[in-house]
């Protein structure tokens, strides 16, 4: 019986340190939602610039974004993390953290109801309103099916956020055609974005 009690607080032990040592963030929030993570990344950068001292830290691929928060005085630490189940579902786990006040957290979280669980919620359903109405005024309506003929084109990589993409084509233009006219290129079509 010895035994097993001291399995027991072992376990326990190192569940605590491994929670407390460990574990790279006191909260999560957990939600689904019905586009791609590129859509949500997109409205992820544009609510972004609506808070105030808030800025994205880092953007891996559509898998993840960092983001650092300001919010009602507590500075937070935002990690998404994206998971596109199908075409038209993506998986969001939030992590938080707060660096200043980590331990104070990480033992108030499982016992109470700290700063940092009401602020995540209210930050969380800040941001899935503004997602919620993104998508609600967002219809894609597929008419058809088409097909393009195998062609080759002239283009150019440009690094820009979704907002500011369609001006950075039209000024990338003047350049593409020139390269076209300098080689005597054959222009079937007009250019496509």
């Amino acid at each position: 019986m010895k035994k097993i009690v001291a399995i027991v607080v072992v376990a326990l032990v190192a569940g605590v340190a491994y929670y407390i040592l460990v574990v790279p963030y006191e909260f999560k929030v957990r939600f689904s939602t019905k586009t791609l993570p590129g859509d949500v990344i997109e409205t992820i950068r544009i609510w972004n610039r609506s808070l105030q001292q808030s800025k994205i830290e880092q953007v891996v691929g559509f898998d993840e974004l960092s983001q650092q928060i300001f919010w009602e005085g507590s500075k937070y630490h935002f990690v998404w993390k994206f998971e596109a189940i199908h075409d038209s579902l993506t998986k969001i786990v939030i992590r938080i953290s707060e660096p200043e006040n980590r331990l104070t957290n990480k033992i108030l979280v499982p016992f109470g109801n700290p700063k940092i669980e009401v602020d995540a919620a209210a930050i969380s359903k800040a941001f899935f309103d503004v997602l919620k109405t993104h998508l609600d005024i967002t219809r894609v309506k597929i008419i058809g099916e088409s097909s393009l003929d195998s062609t080759l084109c002239v283009c150019r990589s440009l690094k820009t956020d979704q907002v500011s993409k369609a001006n950075g084509m039209m000024n990338e233009y003047p350049l593409l055609i020139s390269f076209v006219d300098a080689h005597n290129l054959k222009v079937k079509d007009e250019p496509i974005v």
